[in-house]
Formats: structure tokens, sequence, C-alpha cells
């Protein structure tokens, strides 16, 4: 269903189709653990993805990956891919 309501969002911000800025913000928010992530990231420190893990106990991985790629299809943060002998990625704000 929250995917249904994004897409959504996305044809009328697409078109311009926003009755009030509450709503495109709401939409932007919605996710049980969006806020709680954007409150973690607020120090501008990169979180490894294993480190939310532990900081939300109780959220799957799958739940974790989805709010993490809408966050970062709405441009509130960005992805960083670091390139050693083991791939890092870290989320930021």
């Amino acid at each position: 269903m929250q995917e249904d309501i994004r897409q959504k969002v996305k044809e009328r911000i697409q078109s311009g189709d926003f009755d009030c800025a509450k709503e495109l913000t709401m939409s932007m928010f919605m996710g049980k653990h969006k806020l709680f992530i954007l409150w973690e990231l607020r120090k501008g420190n990169p979180i490894h993805f294993n480190e939310f893990t532990r900081l939300i106990p109780n959220v799957s991985r799958k739940v974790l990956t989805n709010q993490l790629n809408e966050l970062i299809q709405d441009n509130m943060i960005k992805k960083r891919t670091m390139m050693k002998a083991t791939s890092n990625v870290s989320v930021m704000n």
C-alpha cells in the first residue's frame, strides 16, 4: 500500500498537482523508521547498514533497505560506497 501512495505522489509531483505543501512533506516521511534514520544521521557522520540494524533492533533488513532506498530516491540522504578490499556502504545526510 505504501508503494501505491508513493507512486501517486510521484505522479502528482511531476504534474505539479499538490493542493498543500503538507501533503508532499507527509508523503516523504511516511514510513515507521524514516524519522529515526534521519535523526541518527543529523550529526553528519555516515552510518553503515549493519549499524542501523543494531540501532533499530526490531526492523527487518527488507524494511530497512526499502526505507533507506526511499530516502535516497527523495534526495534526503546520500548513499556512499567506499571501494576497499571489502566494499563498505554507508548512508549520510
